[in-house]
């Protein structure tokens, strides 16, 4: 039953919005996502444009002592912070940049996350339904030999919750973190459907978030938090406004930073040789978002442009980044089962065409993990099995990808990746004609004993996994 302070409903997978990317869809494909409005500001646009055809970056670096003990309140935030600074937001369509001046609050940049697994070490944790039947309860000690998944994953509004205090809230968040161990990490996804605007996300929804999180530190938990995933898409209220996702982005970071001090962000794009994977929410011509997406200067938004870049905030401001990342098949209509090839992951983290290995865009680990030493996590996870299709088996699927995502091979070429959220769900997928698709490992007890045999000691030669690189929970 809904929860009469939420309105939040489970999680899908999220990658209904590529059914048809093998079928080279250039037009939007029917969905029911609301619409949000437009908020283009013409005269700052219009300044903004014009400065772009002339002007040259600045960078400025401030710094504020972070507020320690107590509660805080947006004023607090503002008070604790500097008056104001310059932002310079990359231009990759022209090479140049533009140089705003605002009075956003800034924290100390984030050098190192104040989340991180201890050295040499990986999170392997799960997504989890937002509601009291917890799969992850399938995961406790008795049951799986002494492994407990370190992490869980929910998604959440951002919305008024209407608790008295943080603690009641922070109460409330735990009831979907069912045997978390009591040092996990609670991973939330937060999804601002209202939209991102000052008005439309306020900063006191956000500091009830931030200071509920500050109290689940207090706690012992660390917590990361994925704003406003797949941001480079259509189908989101959220998605395709780089300008307005920037801003967003580094205020609910300033908010969260300044109260929460075990909480660390991460930066979640949809990740996939497809882009821009529909024409949904195109920026108008000539408009400050459409410079920004438009890089290869075609004045489309197509294939040729870096689907990232205009809505990066900021290397200061993101402290992981991750993406979704499903395997479905090789090819669309996806009605086979199909054991990923060697080469697919490889291919889809570096910015290859799966198919080819030809490169189609940038690396975005290299990019955005490596070469920023910021650590990535798969935010959420899994493969594909349809009941009715002919082909390999669940246990072969799923196996086959835990394999290929956690073996030696990859952790060396990609040693950046210090997490997994399974998506550990079970559910009717309504873009695929409501059929039913287990994604879980631990609700087959032949499948959770096949992956324990793989991570735990001594391991299976032929996995090719290190087991000691997991860090479980007690």
């Amino acid at each position: 039953m809904r929860d009469q302070r939420r309105d939040f409903e489970a999680p899908t997978s999220r990658s209904y919005k590529h059914l048809r990317e093998r079928e080279n869809s250039a037009l939007s494909y029917e969905g029911s996502r609301r619409k949000r409005r437009s908020h283009l500001r013409w005269a700052i646009g219009i300044t903004i444009v014009l400065i772009l055809a002339g002007g040259a970056g600045v960078g400025v670096y401030l710094f504020m002592t972070m507020r320690s003990g107590g509660t805080t309140s947006s004023g607090a935030v503002a008070a604790n912070a500097g008056a104001s600074m310059t932002v310079t937001k990359a231009r990759a369509a022209s090479g140049t940049s533009t140089t705003t001046t605002t009075t956003r609050p800034v924290p100390t940049p984030s050098t190192s996350p104040a989340v991180l697994p201890p050295t040499g070490k990986y999170w392997f944790g799960m997504t989890v339904t937002n509601s009291t039947e917890q799969p992850i309860q399938h995961w406790t000690l008795d049951g799986t030999g002494g492994v407990r998944p370190m992490l869980g994953h929910i998604f959440i509004l951002l919305q008024p919750y209407n608790f008295t205090t943080p603690a009641d809230l922070a109460d409330y968040f735990m009831r979907f973190f069912g045997g978390i161990p009591s040092n996990g990490v609670l991973f939330f996804t937060v999804e601002p459907m209202n939209g991102i605007s000052v008005d439309e996300a306020p900063d006191e929804r956000i500091q009830e978030l931030a200071d509920a999180w500050r109290e689940l530190n207090i706690r012992g938990y660390k917590v990361l938090v994925r704003l406003g995933h797949e941001m480079n898409g259509g189908w989101y209220p959220w998605g395709r406004l780089p300008s307005a996702f920037q801003d967003f982005w580094i205020r609910f970071a300033t908010i969260v930073r300044a109260t929460a001090p075990i909480t660390s962000l991460v930066w979640s794009p949809t990740i996939s040789d497809s882009y821009p994977y529909d024409q949904r929410k195109v920026p108008a011509a000539g408009s400050v978002d459409m410079a920004l997406l438009d890089t290869n200067l075609n004045g489309e938004l197509d294939g040729g442009d870096d689907p990232y870049a205009g809505y990066w905030p900021g290397d200061e401001w993101v402290d992981w980044v991750g993406g979704s990342i499903y395997y479905y098949g090789p090819s669309f209509p996806y009605n086979d089962n199909f054991v990923p090839d060697g080469m697919w992951l490889e291919r889809t983290l570096t910015g290859k065409v799966t198919f080819t290995g030809v490169q189609r865009g940038p690396s975005f680990y290299d990019v955005y993990s490596a070469q920023k030493r910021k650590p990535f996590i798969f935010a959420e996870t899994a493969v594909y099995h349809w009941p009715n299709g002919t082909g390999a088996t669940e246990l072969d699927q799923k196996q086959g990808f835990w394999r290929l995502a956690l073996n030696r091979t990859t952790m060396a070429r990609f040693p950046m990746i210090r997490g997994m959220a399974w998506f550990e769900l079970a559910k009717n997928e309504e873009a695929w004609q409501n059929q039913f698709i287990d994604f879980a490992i631990g609700n087959d007890s032949t499948i959770l004993n096949e992956f324990l045999n793989d991570v735990t000691p001594p391991g299976n030669a032929a996995a090719n996994i290190d087991t000691t690189m997991f860090q479980w929970g007690a």
